[in-house]
């Protein structure tokens, strides 16, 4: 195919030359005649020598590695919605914890898609050495603000 495009511009390169130093008249008309015919020619001779069986075969493979390509992009893009929401649920019990004035040494939340097709936070893993009155009442604002129950929260102390 690269001897094809080398072989056009050449005769591209040579028709232009041989048009401009020609007078202006019939010859210089039947030239620009011959010339693009020449290069039609030049441009559709490798395509009568196109293997179309192979062709298809080729473009069926290229289509099929675009769907994988788009399917592992989807796969890559849920994960990293769940990774983002995982870390802004953690963060906002951090938080909110703060603000109560509940000491936490850390936190992870799991998430899991729904039938809604969104990822919902599902459980979370909290360190914390607080008093029982303060698990009580973060418990019930996790609840509350992010659906986790009481019994899907994990608490240990800090380790």
């Amino acid at each position: 195919m690269s001897e094809a495009l080398r072989q056009l511009c050449g005769l591209s390169v040579f028709c232009g030359i041989a048009l401009g130093l020609m007078p202006e008249g019939g010859v210089k008309k039947a030239s620009t005649i011959a010339c693009t015919v020449v290069l039609i020619m030049t441009v559709l001779l490798p395509l009568g020598k196109l293997d179309l069986a192979q062709y298809s075969l080729e473009l069926a493979k290229y289509r099929e590695m675009g769907e994988q390509l788009e399917e592992r992009g989807s796969q890559v893009r849920d994960s990293m919605s769940r990774t983002v929401i995982e870390q802004e649920c953690a963060t906002y019990i951090m938080d909110k914890a703060e603000s109560l004035g509940i000491p936490l040494a850390g936190v992870s939340v799991r998430a899991f898609w729904s039938i809604e097709g969104v990822w919902v936070p599902q459980s979370a893993k909290i360190r914390s050495d607080c008093t029982e009155d303060q698990r009580k009442r973060l418990t019930d604002v996790i609840l509350a603000e992010l659906g986790i129950p009481a019994e899907n929260q994990e608490w240990s102390g800090n380790e």
